[in-house]
């Protein structure tokens, strides 16, 4: 009860500071001399322009002359506010014109107009009623009291969308249908992308125009929109999220937003750039003490992207052994391609102090790719000095282990062998390779590399193969290919050896390849987004695999295991059954089916499975019977309803303002997480409150109070947070706007007395004509009613608790 009396005594110091200065003028001073419309017919929730001709017979020049359509009419501003200014200034007999736009909500088509100016200092206001040529609606739809136009929200939705996977250093395009799904009209559509943790995200904006917009979508149609997005060249394959923020207005003006999430595939088929060196070569080939020498070293860039920024170091160098004559150590590329070959030169002196033999030097390579990701890679190798000073290495294959006896059909098996240095010197870049052709396919990687053997050293190597239904009943041959870098009298060569080894297959039945076999190799399904309680179209494409044999008299029927004890099967045919039939698929070719599901409004937020069974039987009329899984994703929407918060225009400064709204859980999902705070510049009590799992069909009420911290406009947001079925964030702003403004004192004037003011009308008169003063009262009461209800209801639950 304190905290009532505390509410209605400041709302009353509230009122006692506001002046009441104007002076009610003689109705003829100015009058409306003429006024026109821009539409001949008006009706509910048109927009028209008003025209007033406004005449000064006051004898007066005046001042700061304003227009101001009260608020409890059926015509409001549209996107402005209800004050106007007509003209600075405007001398007695002069007429002046003013336009304002003005929505008509239906209701009383008299249209009071008050002007408020000044003739000196004096303030002034005068009131006047005009007639408009609206058509009324009927009696039972003309509003009582001012309409909350807010209520006609629109629901704009994404209801599909392009889903083709985008390739990573390519434009990917993205077309949106947006649709109306109510009975309102939307206007100012603005749909924006938001991309969340840009640094890990591969999608970049083609243009700076982000956003795009829709002027107006009506109830129950669609437009389309198109984003471009460039894909980064080291793209992660993925699905990666991106976010749509849709703003809009009804046809009143009030705003409205809302944010989907979708999901777009990423693939990437590049390999980042990466060197190896391909030759080294010096000149003159004997290198002898004391002489000079040119060292030729070929970088080969062996990933598909672009290598840049490119720093190249040859390191290792000393006055008594190698230095560079002529130049620097360093040498610089702007960028080399993929696949690409650059041959960078260094002109060597040999020290004469520097012995015969190997002389080891490293060349160190540092570069960026596009996305500037930095790398860095060390290359030693040697450089002979005196003639030939170490042997060469020499690979061999050995110890060969595979299948001895035949092998079936789509059967593995592993090969072994060992390679061996049996040379006199060490061997580099060594790959090994092996190629089962068209018989034998590969299970694990079929390429390896070693850095470097050294002499009478051995490694083991093993791959994995299966044998391909296509292979016939004979033996066939794998590759074994083995290349490799070594010196040869001080310059480093390549070589290659190769071997096959042979495997006997078994395949007794050579129809067996032959046999037909129906799958789905696509479906797709309309809108994009599958939601609980609509109807999507669900296309799928049934392939006959067989590249001879058709198949004809084909089945289908689909089924889901799933259901609920409210609703039964979670998908259900629309028009139509879940068994239809084709004639024919010939070899190698598809054939489309489309049929409308409609989905449950109580499906669980998950990925359900249709199964699609087949019978069907080939051209020699041998039966078979398949199964097919369609993944279909559905979604429920989560809908928080919150009603709007009641302020005044102004309040003064150090005077606390209560926040009182309700809210609805309008879904059939649990909103999960849900947290209601303050944010501003004021300072808050209670600002925060945590509601937690707030379940389908409840309510709550968030109460709060604000204190202002300075003059001026404050601003802030009631703001919601929570989760939705799918775990995604989500947010809900209602906005906080007001004028805060200084105490009003009067101060005494020469002489110590205060000033005396002109007779004006009552104070209790005034009081009661103004519409701060009833629109506080209002606020008043709904508070008061408000709390005490609230308390009602509290007391009752805890008697409840009580029996219980």
């Amino acid at each position: 009860m304190k905290k009532v009396l505390s509410i209605i005594i400041i709302l009353f110091l509230i009122l006692s500071i506001f002046p009441m200065n104007y002076t009610y003028a003689n109705n003829t001073d100015l009058i409306i001399t003429n006024y026109t419309t821009n539409e001949s017919s008006i009706h509910e929730g048109d927009t028209f322009e008003l025209t007033l001709d406004i005449t000064n017979n006051s004898g007066y020049t005046v001042t700061d002359l304003y227009l101001i359509i009260d608020d409890n009419t059926s015509f409001y501003p549209n996107a402005t506010g209800s004050k106007k200014l007509i003209t600075d200034s405007l001398a007695s007999g002069v007429t002046e014109s003013v336009t304002v736009d003005l929505v008509y909500d239906g209701g009383n088509n008299k249209l009071p107009i008050t002007m408020t100016y000044k003739v000196g200092l004096d303030n002034y206001e005068i009131s006047d009623v005009i007639g408009i040529s609206a058509v009324k609606t009927s009696d039972t739809q003309t509003p009582s009291a001012p309409r909350d136009t807010s209520k006609y929200v629109p629901r704009i939705i994404i209801d599909s969308f392009t889903n083709t996977p985008g390739d990573a250093g390519k434009l990917m395009d993205v077309t949106l249908t947006f649709k109306n799904n109510s009975s309102h009209q939307a206007k100012n559509i603005i749909i924006t992308p938001i991309i969340d943790d840009v640094a890990n995200q591969p999608f970049v904006y083609e243009n700076q125009k982000s956003k795009k917009i829709i002027t107006e979508i009506k109830s129950n149609k669609t437009e389309k929109v198109t984003f471009s997005f460039r894909i980064k060249d080291s793209a992660v394959p993925d699905s990666y999220p991106i976010k749509f923020k849709i703003d809009y207005v009804n046809t009143f003006g009030d705003v409205f937003e809302t944010t989907e999430t979708l999901y777009f595939k990423v693939r990437n088929t590049n390999t980042p750039p990466r060197f190896s060196v391909e030759s080294i070569i010096t000149q003159p080939k004997a290198i002898e003490a004391g002489s000079d020498a040119f060292l030729f070293i070929k970088l080969k860039n062996e990933g598909s992207l672009t290598a840049k920024n490119l720093t190249v170091t040859l390191e290792g160098l000393d006055t008594n052994g190698f230095t560079v004559l002529n130049g620097t150590n360093t040498s610089y590329k702007r960028e080399i391609n993929g696949l690409a070959e650059e041959t960078f030169v260094y002109n060597l002196h040999a020290s004469p102090q520097l012995g015969n033999g190997n002389h080891s030097l490293t060349l160190n390579v540092s570069y960026k790719d596009q996305e500037n990701k930095a790398y860095d890679e060390d290359f030693t190798f040697f450089i002979p000095v005196g003639g030939e000073t170490s042997g060469s290495g020499d690979i061999k294959i050995a110890n060969i282990k595979g299948p001895t006896e035949e092998v079936e059909v789509n059967e593995d098996f592993t090969l072994q062998f060992d390679i061996s240095n049996v040379g006199t010197g060490p061997v580099t870049n060594v790959k090994v390779m092996v190629d089962g052709g068209t018989s034998f396919l590969p299970k694990s990687q079929n390429l390896q590399v070693l850095n470097k053997m050294e002499e009478a050293t051995t490694e083991n190597m093993d791959f994995s193969f299966y044998t391909s239904f296509d292979a016939k009943t004979q033996s066939h041959p794998i590759l074994i290919e083995i290349e490799y870098d070594t010196l040869e009298k001080g310059v480093t060569v390549k070589k290659k050896i190769t071997q096959y080894y042979g495997v006997f297959v078994n395949n007794p039945d050579p129809n067996k390849k032959s046999t037909p076999k129906i799958i789905i190799d696509k479906y797709s399904f309309e809108p994009g987004i599958v939601r609980a309680g609509e109807t999507f179209d669900l296309t799928v494409s049934f392939m006959n695999t067989n590249k001879e044999k058709s198949v004809e008299n084909i089945k289908i029927y689909l089924t889901v295991n799933e259901s609920t004890d409210e609703s039964g099967s979670v998908f259900t045919p629309v028009n139509s059954s879940n068994t239809f039939f084709i004639d024919y698929i010939s070899p190698k070719s598809s054939h489309e089916k489309k049929v409308t599901l409609y989905t449950i409004p109580d499906a669980d937020p998950k990925t359900y499975t249709i199964t699609a069974n087949f019978e069907y039987q080939d051209q020699e009329g041998n039966e078979y019977t398949a199964t097919e899984l369609i993944g279909i994703p559905v979604v429920q929407q989560t809908r928080l309803e919150v009603n709007d918060i009641v302020l005044p225009p102004e309040q003064p400064m150090g005077y606390p303002l209560p926040i009182f709204l309700e809210f609805y859980n309008m879904g059939k999902t649990t909103i999960n997480n849900l947290v209601v705070k303050l944010e501003g510049n004021f300072t808050s009590q209670n600002g925060t409150y945590f509601v937690g799992n707030f379940e389908a069909g409840s309510n709550e009420y968030f109460e709060a109070m604000i204190i202002p911290n300075e003059v001026g406009l404050l601003e802030g947001n009631v703001v919601f947070s929570y989760e939705d079925s799918a775990g995604e964030a989500m947010e809900l702003r209602k906005p906080i706007s007001l004028n805060i403004t200084e105490m009003q004192m009067e101060f005494p004037g020469e002489g110590g007395e205060f000033p005396m003011e002109p007779p004006q009308e009552s104070f209790g008169k005034k009081l009661l004509k103004s519409k701060i003063f009833w629109a506080f009262i209002t606020l008043a009461v709904a508070t008061v009613g408000f709390i005490i209800w609230r308390k009602i209801k509290k007391r009752k639950g805890m008697e409840a608790d009580e029996v219980y």
